[in-house]
């Protein structure tokens, strides 16, 4: 049964098995007592970002309900990424686990802790892309509000029609 707020998480992993990070990573949400996975997305194969010079990711988008407060879930998400083998140490650095809270509902946090929605998300092919193609409807808490309420989908079709 679906319940609370609906959540969405960015998934990725680019060190040793990636897709068993990434299974054992959805596994780990599944069994969080207060997430009710709906869907996982496809996985899709990108390029790292920035330095130092790593190995291609795996990244999928995961749809969820929740019954737990944004705070409550970041302390989750460092959990699986512990459980995970992942260690911060260089930023965007190459890692087995990498999990974001990428939007929760149409909360807007900026924190110094956690920012939601994702401040990066929109610019991120390897975020919408999951992202959308399974929640197609999905409006950015704030883009919405530029671009009349419109879904993200209809605003990135309508951009590559201009390009």
């Amino acid at each position: 049964m679906a319940r609370g707020i609906e959540v969405f998480f960015g998934l990725g992993s680019n060190v040793g098995d990636r897709m068993d990070h990434l299974q054992k990573a959805l596994h780990r949400l599944t069994s969080a007592p207060y997430v009710t996975v709906l869907e996982p997305s496809s996985v899709v194969e990108t390029p790292a970002m920035g330095d130092p010079v790593q190995r291609v990711f795996f990244n999928a988008v995961v749809s969820a309900r929740v019954d737990c407060l944004p705070m409550g879930l970041l302390h989750t998400i460092r959990r699986i990424e512990g459980e995970g083998g992942r260690h911060r140490t260089v930023r965007w650095g190459p890692r087995t686990i990498d999990v974001d809270l990428l939007a929760y509902g149409q909360w807007v946090i900026a924190g110094p802790m956690l920012q939601v929605p994702h401040p990066r998300m929109l610019e991120r092919s390897f975020v919408m892309e999951p992202l959308l193609e399974i929640c197609p409807e999905w409006v950015h808490p704030t883009a919405g509000q530029i671009t009349g309420g419109k879904p993200e989908a209809e605003v990135v079709a309508g951009a590559k029609e201009w390009s």
